[in-house]
């Protein structure tokens, strides 16, 4: 993979994200395509202010560290394979993720881990690289789940440094630590070593969670309802 060199996340450079094909299921081509790193469909986006109050009231007051969200010393992770890209995603993000950070991860019972991938667009990296900006400042799952809130069409490259920008403002983040962040070699690092988690994972579809505890692993697939996930949590919290 090219390394990224920009002195501004509004510069156009290029950037290089993984094709993947959809049938059923996202499946890794492995193919790398230049694109330019303004991206966006030229249009702004914010996020309303409804979604920012929804999202910072859902996580306040919750421990976090870079990609994870909750107490460090939580009997149980949940890892969630995502891409921003991925309506899927986007899916359990609105209609998941929510339960599961009230009932499991505020509890203390588990704790979750964002490890973010790119099958799908110039957006799905773009989204990841700046989730993993974000998490330098320690709100990668607030700023994941905003741009889930704004996701736009799958056959369009939807999300700019802009849109990201006015995102990182709203959540109350350090923007220009933001831009840095994104820009550095750093984040970019951590993006290719997530992808690579993904690959050996063998996680071939988004979102995707692997869930371990001290009695072992269980795997979800797909957009499941918060009640699957807790299930796979219980399965995992007691050693067998």
């Amino acid at each position: 993979m090219s390394t990224r060199k920009s002195g501004s996340s509004n510069k156009s450079n290029n950037l290089y994200y993984i094709v993947g094909a959809v049938v059923a299921a996202l499946v890794v081509a492995g193919v790398l395509i230049a694109v330019s790193m303004s991206g966006g469909d030229g249009t702004d986006k914010v996020a309303d202010d409804a979604t920012i109050a929804e999202v910072q009231a859902n996580m306040e007051g919750i421990p976090a560290s870079g990609v994870v969200l909750g107490e460090p010393d939580a009997p149980v992770t949940i890892t969630e394979y995502s891409d921003i890209a991925c309506i899927h995603c986007r899916t359990a993000a609105l209609q998941s993720i929510p339960t599961v950070v009230t009932e499991l991860v505020r509890t203390g019972e588990a704790k979750l881990e964002f490890a973010p991938t790119a099958f799908i667009s110039a957006s799905s990296e773009r989204g990841a690289l700046g989730v993993l900006a974000a998490a330098d400042q320690d709100a990668a799952w607030p700023f994941s789940e905003v741009l889930f809130h704004m996701q736009g069409s799958a056959s369009t490259d939807w999300l700019s440094d802009a849109d990201m920008e006015s995102v990182a403002e709203q959540l109350g983040m350090d923007v220009e630590a933001w831009k840095q962040a994104y820009a550095g070699s750093a984040v970019e690092d951590a993006f290719i070593a997530s992808r690579d988690a993904v690959a050996a994972a063998g996680v071939t579809s988004t979102p995707t969670f692997i869930i371990t505890g001290p009695g072992g692993t269980e795997r979800v697939e797909g957009a499941v309802p918060a009640a699957d996930l807790i299930a796979a949590v219980e399965k995992v919290s007691t050693p067998s």
